[in-house]
């Protein structure tokens, strides 16, 4: 007999998931924008929606961008479920990060979504692995 699944696991069936690897350059900040708008407009956000996804992604992006270990890529991960989208941009940093200081970059990315994580693993080749991860939900209608 096959077992009925859990509301986990039918959001993880019908997740849609966007990867997105780009160098560590600032000039690549426009196809992360434009990736995360698309990805907000197909997930049906409502304008404000996107536009908050659009500026989290882009502070995210700049601040692993600003602190990223020499020839390090960023990883951009947009999961999508019925209601909520998942964002997380990785990448490794050139030093320990202070990611838990509340800085106005902080203070944007808390406004601005649902949920914050900020983390950095042990030094690794290159680097320190270091992830922004938020999730924003729809608003109800």
């Amino acid at each position: 007999m096959s077992q009925i699944p859990t509301t986990g696991e039918l959001e993880a069936m019908l997740a849609s998931v966007v990867e997105l690897r780009l160098p560590t350059e600032l000039d690549q900040l426009v196809v992360a924008r434009a990736v995360a708008e698309s990805v907000a407009t197909r997930g049906e956000f409502d304008l404000d929606g996107i536009a908050d996804i659009k500026l989290a992604t882009d502070e995210a992006c700049s601040r692993m961008m600003a602190g990223a270990a020499m020839g390090a890529v960023l990883s951009c991960r947009f999961q999508s479920t019925c209601d909520l989208l998942r964002v997380k941009v990785s990448a490794s940093a050139a030093a320990p990060y202070a990611a838990c200081e509340h800085n106005f970059g902080r203070h944007v990315l808390n406004r601005v979504t649902d949920s914050v994580e900020i983390a950095q693993e042990a030094a690794g080749v290159p680097g320190f692995p270091t992830s922004i991860e938020f999730t924003k939900r729809k608003r109800s209608r």
